[in-house]
């Protein structure tokens, strides 16, 4: 599998024609699409779209929207609560946001703390984490 510092290299080395193969031999089997990357999430998963919804608390309209990436900016709560539903990994979470165009989770953050903290310990409860973020003074996930 290919990391991030490998791919840097690679380009920083790569001649031209290196670069014009670049999609089809560095990043073949990598998804690349927001769209795709949450499809393979929910597959993963083995939850119906549905019940994704119910458990994030997020209109079935409203989340197909997301989902979709029909909203791609001001609702970075929502896809994180949908993120929780999917009982994500920390890079997956970091990496459906990157592809949603939406801040990563930050350590210097006090709010993204408690949801790194959480994603780390596999807590994917959001009554737990709106506790938590609520107890550090910071804005649960609405």
């Amino acid at each position: 599998m290919n990391t991030t510092e490998n791919l840097l290299a690679y380009l920083k080395n790569a001649d031209r024609t290196s670069l014009t193969r670049y999609r089809e031999t560095q990043l073949k089997g990598i998804i690349t699409d927001y769209r795709e990357y949450m499809d393979h999430l929910i597959r993963k998963s083995g939850r119906r779209r549905l019940e994704i919804f119910r458990i994030a608390n997020v209109r079935e309209n409203y989340g197909y929207k997301i989902l979709n990436g029909e909203i791609l900016s001001g609702d970075r709560d929502r896809l994180l609560r949908i993120l929780f539903a999917l009982r994500v990994s920390l890079s997956e979470c970091q990496r459906a946001l990157k592809l949603h165009a939406t801040a990563a989770l930050s350590p210097y953050s006090p709010r993204d703390a408690v949801l790194i903290y959480a994603l780390y310990h596999h807590i994917y409860d959001m009554d737990w984490i709106n506790d938590r973020l609520l107890e550090s003074g910071e804005a649960p996930l609405l």
